[in-house]
């Protein structure tokens, strides 16, 4: 997994697919916040739709144009993103940490993840928090 994140141009040029969001593990108030936030950004013709449980095996791809509608708690928030900047994706992200809602991870629809069941994605995601967070930690002192 390890190299799997390329870096993101924060411009004006649209990211892959149509514009939306899909979020994954938030319940029905935090997924009303969630709505909320992306007015007060004045984004609202940006589709938001809220995977749940029963879209696990369901492709990414698919889920963006279905729209699914389940806000459910599933342990832990994702956001995927399409078809926006990345200028808007930076502010999205700025305002999600200033924000109530939980801590998230974040990704971007590509040409290879739009063909993953969802969970797929929601693991790689996962692992790649996990390789990220082992590169921060400080080396141990040498053994003498």
């Amino acid at each position: 997994m390890s190299g799997s994140m390329r870096p993101l141009k924060i411009d004006d040029t649209p990211l892959y697919g149509a514009p939306g969001l899909l979020v994954c593990g938030l319940d029905d108030e935090s997924a009303g916040e969630l709505r909320a936030l992306v007015l007060t950004l004045d984004w609202p013709a940006l589709p938001v739709s809220f995977a749940g449980r029963k879209d696990l095996k369901t492709k990414v791809g698919t889920l963006f144009r279905e729209r699914p509608m389940a806000p459910e708690n599933l342990g832990g928030v994702a956001v995927i993103m399409a078809g926006i900047t990345g200028n808007q994706l930076q502010v999205l992200m700025k305002s999600w940490r200033a924000s109530p809602l939980p801590p998230s991870l974040w990704a971007t629809l590509n040409q290879t993840n739009e063909h993953w069941p969802l969970l797929t994605l929601l693991k790689h995601l996962a692992e790649e928090r996990k390789e990220m967070a082992k590169a921060r930690r400080p080396s141990p002192p040498p053994k003498e």
